[in-house]
């Protein structure tokens, strides 16, 4: 028996809420759903999704920043961490 599902986004998470709510399954009781980008959407549900949450500002940053750093010899393998914060909501159990 599956008990939470984990969506690569929150458009599909919510897309799940609604199919998982046609079935009867109660959210969060019986299944959990989270989703993943942290759109306005995920709040305009019922219950909310549960998301992780990752700067795409910072995330387009570092991108540009490593596209521009191609232009130099100078080619290093800087791996860079992004924070991610979960916004726990309706969605899932606390």
């Amino acid at each position: 028996s599956i008990d939470s599902i984990i969506c690569s986004n929150d458009l599909l998470a919510i897309n799940v809420l609604g199919i998982v709510q046609r079935y009867h399954f109660k959210v969060p009781a019986e299944i959990q759903i989270i989703g993943y980008d942290n759109i306005p959407f995920s709040e305009m549900t019922y219950p909310q999704i549960t998301t992780i949450d990752q700067s795409a500002y910072h995330l387009g940053e570092i991108a540009v920043s490593q596209l521009l750093g191609l232009n130099t010899d100078n080619l290093t393998n800087n791996h860079k961490q992004l924070a991610l914060a979960v916004k726990h909501r309706g969605s899932t159990r606390n």
